[in-house]
């Protein structure tokens, strides 16, 4: 079976171009799914019809996932399935009669204007790793990078001249986005007075911007810790996922006018409908503006004051 699955992975590596994450997520999905059949005696994919799958299944809600992770699992074993049947090592896919279970929709985590000031304030910047920390957020915050486009950002994707980062986002699309000078500032404050001293005790020499403190390059689930830890040292008082800096980014250039497209364009969409969820956000902000701001927008005292 293990030979099966690693197969399909390296499948979705060569022809779809799938991100090491969400190879990763694909391949603990299937593995899981594999460890459960073994649990219940069956031997083979083969094995596995619809009765199978509704055990699975109340088996996944027992263990109180969200929705949105079932319908991944679901996702994942259903083009797993698929390939299989492809391949002719089973002869009916029984995902097809398994839907996914209804999500609610949810508007994107991010800061508010004090909450991602306050955060950047507050990284003590006088240690190597401060300072590396603090270029990684305000560039994050100034170009709307995902997790595994910072870690993967070397020293020549940098153009300084034109302000521009080369970016090589999903499924190998390469795209440019521009940053401001504050994150250049502390860029190249990282790049001169703390990343050498880091890169001392690398094992090897490589261009990669960001590095540990063995001087080796970040890995995403590194850059989620610092994200994390940056924001419960700094007081914000939650946890923090990289995500979170790239929907604050998203949203506030909504907030100032930005156009729909010029946002899907930084973010590296490829379709506009992904990036329409942020006008959620700022269509609520536009609410409560008004009514903090329109003389006849709806106030008790003045209801009691008119009776």
């Amino acid at each position: 079976m293990n030979e099966v699955i690693e197969r399909f992975l390296k499948q979705l590596a060569i022809q779809k171009q799938y991100s090491e994450n969400t190879i990763e997520a694909y391949g603990r999905d299937i593995r899981e799914f594999t460890a459960f059949m073994t649990s219940e005696s069956l031997t083979g994919y083969d094995d596995v019809d619809y009765s199978f799958l509704r055990a699975y299944l109340g088996k996944l809600y027992d263990e109180n996932l969200e929705a949105s992770t079932i319908a991944r699992k679901l996702s994942s074993l259903r083009s797993f399935y698929g390939y299989l049947l492809n391949e002719n090592i089973i002869k009916d896919n029984p995902f097809v009669l398994v839907h996914a279970p209804r999500q609610a929709k949810k508007n994107p985590d991010f800061l508010f204007y004090e909450e991602i000031n306050e955060l950047l304030d507050k990284i003590d910047t006088s240690t190597d790793l401060g300072l590396r920390n603090r270029a990684i957020l305000e560039l994050m915050y100034a170009s709307g990078l995902r997790a595994s486009e910072v870690v993967k950002l070397e020293l020549a994707d940098i153009d300084r001249s034109r302000m521009l980062l080369k970016i090589l986002g999903k499924g190998k699309k390469e795209r440019y986005v521009p940053f401001h000078e504050l994150a250049l500032a502390y860029l190249d404050r990282y790049i001169q007075e703390a990343r050498p001293s880091l890169m001392v005790n690398a094992k090897e020499k490589h261009k990669v911007v960001f590095v540990n403190k063995n001087g080796n390059p970040l890995t995403t689930r590194g850059l989620r810790d610092i994200i994390d830890r940056v924001a419960l040292e700094t007081g914000i008082g939650r946890h923090l996922h990289p995500h979170t800096i790239r929907h604050t980014f998203a949203t506030h250039l909504l907030d100032q006018g930005a156009e729909l497209r010029f946002v899907q364009e930084m973010l590296g969409h490829a379709n506009l409908s992904t990036t329409q969820i942020y006008t959620h956000v700022s269509k609520e902000k536009l609410k409560n503006t008004y009514m903090e701001s329109h003389p006849m927008a709806f106030d008790e005292k003045n209801f009691e004051n008119n009776e």
